[in-house]
């Protein structure tokens, strides 16, 4: 049973009536938090050893996991945002037996299942073994991998953040991105709910702004006044860009906006904390349990993704990060034992006040017909300075000199008409990058196209090869 479980039952023995969550759905105390717990946990057979969660975020998706670690099951979470088949790889590969399923999504032949409603019961006692979790990363195929973490882990995890972002039970969480992501989980769900504090679920919102409509999310934050949220720089751009539009401030009451899943250009988040957005950036992997780093509140600096969370400890071996500690996984599923440390594959150095800056990928550095090296984050990220541009992707390898994809916010898309004004944008967006290193070529694409054709991840991550092979770059 896990300390998360423990913390969310005393909550609801000692505060019953205090709200544990806010959706479409209405208040959802810790009581009723409880109650739905028990009532998925009667549907659950004891035989069934591997069991998914596959829904949207809501208070019954957190029941739900509740249930499970009660039980001492091994979990995966089910993005609802995965295609079809990359849900039946998901479901084969670990040889899920169980499905808990929200009546909005499908289900699946050949696997038995429990469709959760509202019903209330009372909380059972019992003993359970520590549950384990399968945490299916996006990955760049439709095959993604499952890695392997205890609850114990997340639960640690989640307390060292309770520190990194000094949160209390006056909080309230604006839950943004899916539950199905680690992230989300953690702090959304573990974090909020363990310390007594209150979580807002609007589905919606994540859905809405990733088709760059941030009206919801304009609605839901006046609404309900969060004090915390997490987003990913995608999102936090489309806010930024919408406030600066309708010419309006976030609410004040937001003091702790945490940023991760890819780079933060200087200039947006500074843009960020002028509009009441109190951004601090971190970074993590689904690998090491999420977070790794991130900029403690109060305690931000600028250009950095923070400092390790207790109990890990981060090495530059040969300019990639390394990291250490009882939060790197188990292995993946099927695959061998990991030892505490592991090779993340991303490039970065440590400050001399001990903050980690990460510069990219270190297989997607690309070598030049000239012999040079070049690292495309490096440039797509000095791109994104520009508030005009959404998505920059930078190619290369084996060319005297790279091409970039460029993503354009729709209001400013008439100034960018390739190739009649090429020099002049070329020299504007790559401005003090060096010449080895600015395009010759330019493709000015939109979201749509990168969706349709399946260019990017389920998390919006580039993939690479596709966009290669799509553009014949």
């Amino acid at each position: 049973m896990s300390d998360f479980f423990n913390k969310v039952q005393q909550l609801a023995q000692t505060s019953p009536q205090k709200t544990a969550i806010i959706s479409a759905q209405g208040e959802t105390t810790y009581a009723d938090l409880m109650g739905y717990c028990a009532a998925i946990l009667d549907h659950i057979p004891a035989d069934k050893k591997t069991v998914a969660i596959y829904g949207p975020s809501s208070a019954l998706w957190v029941a739900a996991l509740l249930a499970l670690e009660f039980s001492g099951k091994r979990i995966v979470p089910l993005p609802d945002f995965f295609s079809r088949e990359q849900c039946q790889h998901v479901l084969q590969d670990c040889a899920v037996d169980f499905i808990l399923r929200d009546p909005v999504c499908p289900g699946f032949d050949g696997v038995d299942e429990y469709v959760w409603s509202t019903a209330q019961a009372l909380m059972k006692q019992g003993r359970a073994e520590p549950s384990q979790q399968i945490l299916y990363t996006s990955g760049t195929s439709g095959t993604p991998k499952g890695v392997l973490h205890d609850s114990a882990v997340l639960d640690a995890k989640a307390n060292a953040l309770i520190a990194a972002a000094k949160a209390d039970a006056r909080d309230r969480h604006l839950s943004v991105l899916p539950f199905s992501l680690l992230l989300e989980q953690i702090v959304g769900v573990r974090l909020a709910l363990s310390i007594g504090a209150c979580c807002i679920i609007e589905p919606m919102v994540f859905q809405r702004c990733m088709t760059g409509d941030f009206s919801l999310l304009h609605q839901v934050t006046e609404q309900f006044k969060p004090t915390t949220s997490v987003l990913v720089p995608e999102l936090l751009r489309g806010w930024v860009l919408s406030l600066d539009h309708v010419r309006k401030n976030a609410v004040e009451t937001l003091r702790y906006v945490a940023v991760g899943g890819g780079h933060v250009p200087d200039g947006l988040a500074q843009r960020a904390w002028d509009l009441n957005i109190p951004v601090y950036e971190g970074y993590g992997l689904t690998e090491c349990a999420s977070v790794v780093c991130v900029n403690h509140f109060g305690q931000r600096k600028a250009g950095t993704v923070g400092k390790p969370l207790d109990g890990v400890a981060i090495n530059i071996c040969e300019g990639e990060i390394q990291v250490q500690g009882p939060s790197v996984m188990q292995g993946y599923l099927h695959g061998d034992a990991i030892q505490d440390c592991w090779m993340t594959g991303d490039e970065g150095t440590i400050d001399e006040d001990g903050y980690l800056q990460v510069y990219g990928r270190k297989d997607n550095v690309l070598v030049t017909s000239l012999g040079r090296n070049i690292n495309p984050e490096w440039v797509e990220n000095k791109v994104l300075e520009d508030p005009r541009i959404e998505r920059c992707f930078v190619f290369g390898e084996e060319k005297a000199f790279p091409s970039a994809v460029l993503v354009v916010h729709p209001p400013f898309k008439a100034h960018f008409k390739v190739p009649d004004n090429k020099e002049t944008l070329i020299q504007q967006l790559f401005q003090g990058i060096p010449a080895y290193a600015v395009p010759d070529r330019l493709i000015v694409s939109d979201r749509e196209t990168l969706h349709q054709h399946g260019l990017l991840t389920s998390n919006a991550r580039p993939k690479r090869k596709a966009i290669t092979q799509f553009y014949s770059l």
